[in-house]
């Protein structure tokens, strides 16, 4: 029982970190798009381009 207990207490704290990194994305892409509006993200025709730490976090490796 001692170990389900942990088993479930550390897949707790991974689903919240994992939360508060993917809570973050948004703010990053500001960040990183008002430092540097040419390379790391833009707006063409409504579409928008990530940067590649972006799709890092996302999991969507190229």
């Amino acid at each position: 029982m001692k170990r389900d207990k942990l088993t479930v207490n550390t897949a707790g704290r991974i689903r919240s970190s994992a939360q508060h990194i993917v809570d973050a994305i948004p703010e990053m892409v500001n960040i990183l798009h008002n430092r540097h509006p040419n390379g790391i993200a833009h707006s063409v025709t409504g579409a928008v381009y990530i940067s590649p730490l972006i799709h890092f976090f996302l999991g969507k490796r190229r």
